[in-house]
């Protein structure tokens, strides 16, 4: 149900821009909403391919960037990695475990599997 809130939450937030498959949590809606405006900012016919999360960081695939764009998600990337995935809280947010994700302490221990 959190992937579709995320997924349904940006397509209305930018209607017919088509954002491809979003596999993230909710706390990191913010930061892709502003990383999308930015990189539509840059490249207004950019096409977002898939947005997923990878050892604790936002992946953002595009179908082809210029270096200006790359440098904008590369920065998005790191600062995912500050942000609580789960809630969106940056507070004592740490990237560790098994499988690695970024978790405030609360949420790290409500989503160890």
């Amino acid at each position: 149900m959190e992937l579709v809130q995320i997924e349904d939450r940006l397509d209305k937030d930018f209607p017919g821009l088509g954002v491809g498959y979003v596999s993230c949590g909710i706390g990191w809606y913010l930061i892709l909403r502003k990383l999308i405006q930015r990189v539509i900012s840059l490249d207004p016919d950019i096409s977002i391919l898939q947005i997923k999360e990878k050892f604790g960081e936002i992946q953002f695939y595009v179908n082809s960037a210029s270096p200006e764009v790359n440098n904008v998600i590369s920065d998005f990337a790191i600062l995912s990695g500050t942000v609580c995935e789960s809630c969106g809280t940056k507070d004592d947010v740490t990237m560790e475990g098994e499988w690695v994700k970024a978790f405030c302490p609360e949420c790290r221990i409500d989503n160890i599997v």
